[in-house]
């Protein structure tokens, strides 16, 4: 860990230091997942969190699904979201700066996840679909091998759906499937995590029309990633000073607003009710930037250092560790530039977090819920809340955010995990 709970608006910049040998608290977990669930026979039932009331006992995609929950269900098919609005298509892009990798969800067909679903089924006429993997370059993050390549649930490479009824018709008001661009949000990783750790939640973002971009930062923050030559670079607290891994992180942040929307141009598109591919221009509405732990105060540094020109109109936070920000972040209320939303864990809300317009406490949840970990994670801990619905419930207000981009809105707090404290 890098510090104790971030600080709130108008507070001292100054931080809680830990020793930098401290592993932060995902790669600890990574690392104690390695000792108990380096085969399959120590992925027991007890490991796994249930799935949520009435949801399907569908079979995990990509590796054999042998180990269950209490609840009948894989971790697998925890991994992979079983009922979600629309199908999420994957495919993972560099930077040109240093390539940095940055990793997308967004909505896809329905065609191309049938397609998808026959490759998996062996059939023919297929089209080359295939779903991607949870983890990229096959890596565990801590999970056992058989569970590193088991299928994300979004399609690899697929068309992009641009519509405006993907959502039940809710971006526009009336059902119809008009050609809208769809909000971009651009994420920053914590220490430790990487562009695949939230896999699970944001794509469950991106199946309610919106695109995810999540970062995968080459400071020495990633639990790992690997350069434009192959070679790997792993975590490391002393590649870079912290003060020299918050400009590089705000940087590659603000790189990434900035040529996704032409990259995203170059994806086939699939617009209302035609079904033939087409450019993807134009596909991009307004961006969002957004964190989680030390990702907050990198989103916050690059909005404020964004162009006056750019199309960034909005802050997601999950967890921000603002006194990370060694002064580098501006000062009393001016992080109230842009609207901006705050979800906090239980450790948070008592260490009075708080950021932006609207900050909301998601009762019983702790620091890891706003990443996929608790969905495999060895039970280190009493859970109060089912994972499951904290995603289910944090995609529907990240989403509902990033179209109307209004952080009072009653829609925002919906949900009865929701607590509002700002």
């Amino acid at each position: 860990m890098r510090s104790t709970a971030g600080q709130g608006q108008g507070t001292s910049q100054r931080s809680t230091r830990m020793p930098r040998r401290i592993a932060p608290s995902l790669a600890a977990a990574a690392v104690l997942l390695r000792l108990v669930a380096g085969t399959p026979a120590a992925l027991d039932a007890s490991a796994f969190v249930p799935a949520p009331a009435g949801a399907p006992a569908i079979a995990g995609r990509g590796a054999a699904a042998t180990t269950t929950t209490r609840c009948g269900m894989t971790p697998e098919s925890l991994l992979e979201a079983p009922s979600v609005p629309a199908p999420v298509g994957s495919r993972v892009l560099r930077l040109p700066a240093r390539g940095t990798r940055v990793r997308l969800f967004y909505p896809t067909t329905p065609e191309a996840a049938a397609a998808a679903a026959a490759a998996e089924e062996g059939k023919e006429g297929h089209g080359g679909m295939t779903y991607a993997p949870y983890g990229t370059d096959g890596r565990s993050m801590g999970l056992a091998s058989r569970l590193a390549g088991a299928s994300s649930g979004c399609v690899l490479d697929a068309p992009l759906a641009v519509t405006a009824g993907i959502n039940g018709g809710s971006m526009v008001g009336n059902g119809t499937k008009a050609e809208v661009p769809l909000p971009l949000l651009v994420y920053s990783h914590g220490v430790g995590g990487n562009m695949d750790a939230a896999t699970r939640l944001f794509g469950e973002v991106a199946s309610r029309g919106t695109i995810v971009a999540t970062v995968e930062h080459t400071d020495g923050t990633a639990s790992s990633t690997v350069r434009p030559d192959g070679s790997e670079l792993e975590y490391s607290s002393y590649f870079m000073t912290e003060r020299q891994q918050l400009a590089r992180r705000a940087q590659e942040i603000l790189e990434a607003a900035d040529i996704l929307s032409a990259e995203l141009g170059g994806i086939d598109k699939v617009a209302g009710d035609n079904s033939s591919p087409g450019s993807g221009a134009g596909a991009v509405g307004p961006i969002v930037l957004g964190g989680h732990g030390w990702g907050a105060p990198s989103a916050v540094m690059a909005a404020n250092g964004a162009p006056s020109e750019s199309n960034i109109c909005g802050i997601i936070l999950h967890d921000p560790k603002l006194g990370m920000g060694y002064g580098m972040l501006p000062p009393n209320k001016a992080d109230n530039r842009l609207p901006a939303i705050t979800y906090i864990s239980d450790k948070y809300n008592k260490a009075r977090v708080r950021y932006g317009a609207r900050t909301l406490h998601v009762k019983g949840c702790r620091h890891e819920n706003f990443v996929d970990a608790p969905l495999w994670a060895p039970r280190l801990g009493p859970l109060s809340v089912d994972p499951v619905q904290v995603h289910e419930q944090l995609s529907e207000s990240m989403a509902t955010f990033l179209w109307n981009r209004d952080a009072k809105s009653s829609a925002i707090s919906r949900g009865n995990l929701f607590e509002v404290v700002r």
